[in-house]
């Protein structure tokens, strides 16, 4: 009688209309109160804003999405249904601050799970976690009386919500090791990092510069774990996102990325050996997420010009809503921001510069796709400030202000991707002609657009390598590049393989000139 109502208690969680904004607020609020009244139990804690508005929601946020995916997993639930449990138990995480207040140890407790010495050998962690339940001789520091209970609650919750779903004894077994394993891994990830660091620079990996600290890490598999969350939700609608993945244009800022960082560090290859490869690799993953909402913002308003040219997205297969396309834009341009700011302040500004052009370019009011040549300025000024982007993450390690940037490149990239940006229309008139886009191949017509659009990108070559300074050889094979270039844009249906043919061209210009 009593599983019963337990077992129907929980189905009315799982089936609740709670949407993706009153989670996240939900879970946020917990958060907050949790790091409040941990001033008062930990001796430690740290009443600062960086703590408080970054590292711990970012822990969380990571630690409740992966929670959710192993619970889906070994449970066998929705991800959806598992994720609305976690978060309406997401109180229990204000139990450690309230018992340690209640205990009364004199003093306080520092919480410490484990130490942050690389001479700690590995074993001593493995220990703690074996032995968690039974600490209490650590205290004044290590892991409290309220964390415990904590840790009881979650493995005894875990596999009473297996039980009464039915997912048979040793799934419930499993999901709670599961969870007590991935919480505690989490929990010592400053001794995780620090013997990684150390590992990874013995075999001279990485350079001095490149230290991960705790958001850092915690972004990366936040990053990971909502991929994996948006997979499991919606796995044929994730998977048809991804095969209609523009994956020449986040190259193209890829590559943009790699040009400025090029220009900053003195056009010597060597010198990115003295890069922070962390934080670079954070830029990188910041990009990702901004072309990945980016697309998903395109795709919410072109839905009927992608069904008139035959481009099997999505959204047009339906395998994903408009609503679920605006939640993945949502995510996708949150995490693009913290991961600039994971970065720096400027990134993290010019990440907002990035994604405000890339809404405004597809969206509407302005909706500046519409515009033939305003529409590939807007391009251009992407893919300079992607540039001016890696140019300034250099300024840390080789000074220099953002205004020596060279004029020439920023005029040089203006007018390229102005001119040869419009390769990105030919094959997708008739989709632009319905939906009132007035690309050049809408205004002037298949073939007289082709042959201009083909002259502007022979064009382009020859500019790029003057503005390069390479020698004459290489505007010779700048010339052989344009007339190939020419001819297959009079030829090909789609413009996809010039901008493959561009990035190799540029990628040997600057290796070897």
């Amino acid at each position: 009688m009593c599983r019963a109502k337990l077992a129907r208690f929980l189905t009315a969680i799982e089936n609740a209309k709670s949407g993706f904004g009153e989670l996240t607020i939900t879970l946020l609020a917990v958060v907050f109160a949790r790091s409040l009244l941990e001033i008062f139990s930990n001796t430690q804690a740290i009443a600062h804003p960086s703590v408080f508005l970054l590292q711990f929601p970012i822990w969380y946020l990571a630690v409740f999405t992966g929670l959710s995916l192993v619970l889906s997993y070994t449970l066998k639930r929705e991800i959806g249904s598992a994720t609305k449990v976690l978060i309406t138990f997401s109180f229990i995480t204000l139990i450690p601050p309230i018992v340690d207040l209640v205990v009364g140890v004199k003093g306080g407790i520092n919480y410490i799970y484990t130490t942050r010495d690389i001479q700690t050998p590995i074993v001593e962690p493995l220990k703690v976690y074996l032995t968690f339940f039974f600490n209490l001789w650590r205290l004044p520091s290590g892991v409290s009386p309220g964390i415990m209970v904590e840790a009881y609650f979650i493995v005894v919750l875990t596999f009473l919500y297996g039980v009464l779903a039915n997912a048979g004894v040793i799934r419930s077994i499993a999901a709670s090791i599961l969870s007590y394993t991935l919480i505690y891994l989490f929990a010592i990830i400053p001794y995780l990092v620090v013997k990684l660091e150390f590992a990874l620079k013995g075999l001279k990996i990485l350079s001095p510069y490149s230290v991960l600290n705790i958001e850092q890490t915690c972004y990366i598999f936040l990053s990971l774990f909502i991929f994996l969350w948006a997979l499991k939700a919606r796995p044929q609608g994730i998977k048809d996102f991804l095969v209609s993945f523009r994956l020449n244009r986040l190259l193209h800022y890829f590559f943009m990325l790699i040009f400025g960082v090029f220009i900053g560090i003195g056009g010597v290859w060597a010198n990115f050996r003295s890069l922070n490869y962390s934080k670079f690799f954070l830029l990188v993953l910041g990009l990702l997420w901004a072309e990945i909402g980016a697309v998903a913002v395109n795709d919410m308003y072109d839905i009927e010009s992608d069904r008139i040219n035959g481009f099997l997205r999505p959204l047009v297969k339906k395998t994903l809503t408009p609503e679920e396309a605006r939640i993945i834009a949502v995510c996708s341009f949150f995490l693009a921001l913290l991961g600039g700011l994971l970065v720096s302040y400027p990134a993290l500004y010019f990440f907002f510069v990035i994604l405000g052009f890339s809404f405004v370019y597809s969206a509407p009011p302005l909706r500046l796709k519409r515009v033939a040549i305003l529409s590939t300025l807007v391009i251009a000024v992407l893919s300079l400030v992607v540039a001016l982007l890696g140019y300034e993450f250099t300024n840390e390690y080789f000074p220099h202000p953002i205004i020596n940037f060279p004029q020439k490149y920023i005029l040089g990239i203006l007018l390229i991707f102005t001119i040869a940006g419009n390769i990105k229309d030919i094959g997708e008139e008739a989709g632009d002609k319905a939906q009132g886009v007035f690309t050049l191949p809408v205004l002037l017509g298949n073939q007289r657009a082709r042959f201009l659009i083909g002259g502007f990108v022979a064009i382009s070559y020859i500019v790029a390598t003057i503005l390069l300074g390479a020698s004459q050889y290489w505007i010779l094979i700048a010339a052989l590049f344009a007339i190939v270039n020419f001819l297959l844009v009079l030829k090909l249906p789609h413009g996809n393989i010039i901008f493959y043919l561009y990035y190799i061209f540029f990628v040997l210009i600057l290796l070897f000139r």
